[in-house]
């Protein structure tokens, strides 16, 4: 098991020069907001005030990265770092995004979704999946974020970031 998992970091990390990564929304996922401790949420408005929309992103994105650890068993406690899965990364992240462009009056929303990541051309959780056999049923897809703005929709992946430390964003613009 920690020989797949080192080839396929090594697959990630040596292919970029080659292929790009990129996230493919396949739906909506029905649960998009979490519930924060009313200190967290301070915590969030006092360290996020006079952001711009990209910069809220970020900052949710790495708020998210240190406030998680990745796991297949989740145990969540904001009292410390909580083990979770790409779908507690989602919603904790799509929160902290709205509770910051709330505070901060930008017209933008972050909402949890379900995809696929692809290296190229090659879906990576149907790879995943293949190769860790035991764990399938958390290889079926993937969940991230989409946030849409006023002329743009960006989906972006604090699971990824949090594990490999790749700041994974797919862009559109929409008519300026």
């Amino acid at each position: 098991m920690k020989n797949k998992i080192i080839i396929i970091l090594l697959m990630c990390l040596c292919t970029p020069c080659f292929a790009q990564f990129t996230l493919v929304k396949e739906r909506d996922r029905s649960i998009h907001e979490m519930e924060l401790p009313t200190e967290l949420i301070e915590e969030i408005k006092r360290e996020s005030y006079n952001l711009s929309d990209v910069e809220i992103i970020n900052y949710s994105v790495n708020k998210t990265s240190d406030l998680l650890e990745y796991s297949f068993k989740e145990s969540l406690d904001f009292q410390a770092v909580s083990k979770a899965h790409c779908v507690t990364y989602s919603k904790l992240c799509s929160t902290i995004c709205n509770i910051a462009f709330e505070h901060n009056n930008i017209n933008s929303s972050a909402k949890c979704v379900v995809g696929y990541v692809y290296l190229g051309k090659t879906n990576l959780c149907s790879l995943g999946a293949s190769i860790f056999k035991k764990y399938s049923r958390y290889f079926i897809n993937h969940d991230f974020v989409e946030i849409n703005g006023y002329n743009y929709t960006i989906l972006v992946d604090p699971t990824l970031y949090d594990i490999l430390k790749m700041d994974l964003k797919s862009i559109t613009k929409h008519g300026q």
